[in-house]
């Protein structure tokens, strides 16, 4: 990810409180959240959907008891309502996931969605995310997807998964009670789609500052960022647009 210090620092240095700063590769929010901690006003463009996704809630408000007190009925929804018959389906899902996996996520997203609040919504779905790759049959090492032979005959139980879940949630929770002290801010403007057509969207003279990580490329030394990604995205369903990438 883009270092939150380094983009700190290059804020501080080079534009000023109330100033516009654009990142025009902003992945999942690092400028983003620093332009907003520091005052500054964000403008982000990302054609990652899920990156899109982390970003909105990185820098979405809520307030926390009403995150803890929805996040509690999310749980007893988990354990007290019975594993629903829709498991979700997409191409190779079985190549990546164990039936059982398929179903105690199936369960997880199905409890997910009856939550009303969009961006409280959104928030459990970045959780759920960030597991999805744990429990998968691919490698945990590296960036790639590589089917791990050894995980293949693996046995997971329901608590394991609500419990990495939980993990997730705590991380975030505190993040948007970080958030929340922050005061009054600027929410910043977060554009899905492709920055070489949205950025001549932008009128100019109106941003201040360009920052940015240039999106890594598929080698032996970089990240395969849409390999990475893209599990994710197709439990949450992000690829099913005509657009999608």
């Amino acid at each position: 990810m883009f270092i939150p210090q380094l983009v700190r620092k290059i804020l501080l240095e080079y534009s000023q409180k109330g100033d516009t700063v654009l990142d025009i590769f902003s992945g999942s929010g690092s400028a983003l959240v620093e332009s907003l901690v520091t005052g500054r006003k964000g403008i982000g463009i990302e054609l990652n959907p899920l990156a899109v996704l982390i970003s909105q809630v990185k820098t979405t408000a809520i307030a926390g008891e009403t995150l803890k007190n929805r996040y509690l009925k999310l749980l007893e929804k988990l354990y007290e309502e019975k594993k629903s018959n829709r498991n979700y389906i997409f191409k190779n899902i079985d190549f990546w996931f164990s039936p059982e996996i398929i179903e105690y996520f199936s369960h997880i997203l199905n409890c997910i969605q009856t939550e009303e609040n969009e961006d409280i919504r959104n928030a459990f779905s970045v959780c759920f995310s960030d597991i999805v790759r744990f429990f998968s049959r691919c490698k945990h090492s590296g960036f790639k997807l590589h089917r791990d032979k050894a995980k293949e005959k693996q046995k997971v139980q329901f608590d394991e998964v609500i419990q990495k879940f939980h993990q997730s949630f705590l991380v975030l929770y505190q993040g948007i009670n970080e958030l929340n002290h922050i005061g009054d801010f600027s929410r910043p403007f977060i554009i899905k789609g492709d920055s070489r057509i949205y950025q001549n969207q932008i009128p100019e003279h109106s941003v201040d500052l360009i920052i940015t990580s240039p999106p890594y490329g598929d080698s032996r030394t970089t990240v395969a960022y849409g390999q990475f990604s893209r599990l994710s995205s197709q439990w949450l369903g992000l690829l099913d647009s005509p657009d999608s990438i």
